[in-house]
């Protein structure tokens, strides 16, 4: 089974650092890395290899200086002798947004670094996105342009956008940190300990 809907590759570790070196080039003035010259990726499947171009593994948008969208212990899997699935306990997590105060940015780790995921942000929010648009010099990625417009913008202009916001006018839409919910079973036990401490 492989997962189209995700966007990053898990690599297992310790290989995770070797092909993230490999992978990992430099953007320069580049504002689409899906052009970049990177090698052919070829992953093993039984009876069949599917080779991946940069255009198919890249981010659209280069990732400014330090910040990083991998982890530093790669994945992780522990053994198992039978075909099940291992449990994931972020599974049921939920990503939750917000508005910066005006004239300001995310704080560190909030940024959404994607449209697609500037997109989902401002849906989740209840607001309309207009577009993206290459603005040097400008408010640097997604923001809500709360100006008489209303409308929420992602700005694809990279390393060229303002490092301090220039616009009073303007909000950042944050990512927040993902919590994930409980378990039933675990919410089940929770509920009926609250009872018996109401008893007694």
């Amino acid at each position: 089974v492989v997962d189209t809907g995700t966007s990053h590759l898990g690599i297992p570790a310790p290989a995770d650092q070797e092909v993230g070196g490999l992978l990992t080039t430099e953007a320069g003035d580049m504002l689409d890395c899906r052009l970049a010259d990177s090698p052919e990726m070829e992953i093993e499947l039984k009876g069949y290899t599917l080779k991946l171009q940069a255009a198919n593994y890249m981010r659209r948008l280069p990732l400014r200086e330090g910040v990083t969208v991998s982890s530093p212990q790669g994945v992780h899997v522990p053994a198992i002798e039978s075909n099940s699935t291992v449990p994931n306990p972020a599974a049921k997590a939920e990503q939750n947004y917000s508005l910066s105060e005006f004239h300001a940015y995310c704080a560190e780790g909030q940024d959404i670094t994607t449209e697609e995921g500037c997109r989902a942000a401002a849906s989740k929010l209840g607001l309309e996105f207009e577009h993206s648009w290459e603005g040097p010099a400008d408010h640097h990625l997604c923001l809500f342009a709360q100006d008489g417009r209303d409308r929420v913008y992602f700005n694809i202009a990279g390393a060229a956008a303002a490092a301090v916001p220039p616009n009073p006018f303007y909000r950042s839409v944050c990512a927040q940190a993902v919590v994930p919910e409980k378990s039933m079973a675990v919410a089940a036990a929770q509920e009926e300990k609250e009872e018996e401490v109401k008893r007694f």
